[in-house]
């Protein structure tokens, strides 16, 4: 087995934010929700709808052990895997990053609004 695995991202994942609902005062004096009043802002909520998944793979040979003439151990390829999976991974879509290592990627998940 060739290590270490090589990530790939399978679905990058979906969050959803519902939309935001007036406050207490908004709502008493029947007002949209403020944009700028905090207590507004609070009622927005974020969940995560389909996780981000990851795979990892692997080149895989299966050796078979046979021995020459005089005794030395030879070993030949009876099976390889070009890509076999060795684990697979769900994170929460807002903490994928893709970019430089240096950690300025961009988010990559799918943002839907409700």
């Amino acid at each position: 087995m060739h290590w270490p695995p090589v990530a790939a991202l399978q679905t990058a994942g979906r969050i959803v934010i519902a939309p935001m609902r007036p406050c207490d005062y908004h709502a008493r004096t029947w007002t949209e929700p403020d944009g700028r009043c905090r207590d507004c802002v609070a009622t927005l909520a974020v969940v995560v709808d389909e996780p981000a998944r990851w795979s990892f793979t692997t080149r895989l040979a299966r050796l078979a052990l046979a021995f020459d003439g005089v005794g030395r151990p030879r070993f030949h390829t009876v099976f390889v895997a070009v890509a076999h999976t060795v684990g697979e991974l769900e994170q929460d879509p807002r903490d994928v990053l893709l970019g430089p290592a240096d950690g300025r990627g961009g988010g990559c998940c799918q943002v839907t609004e409700r």
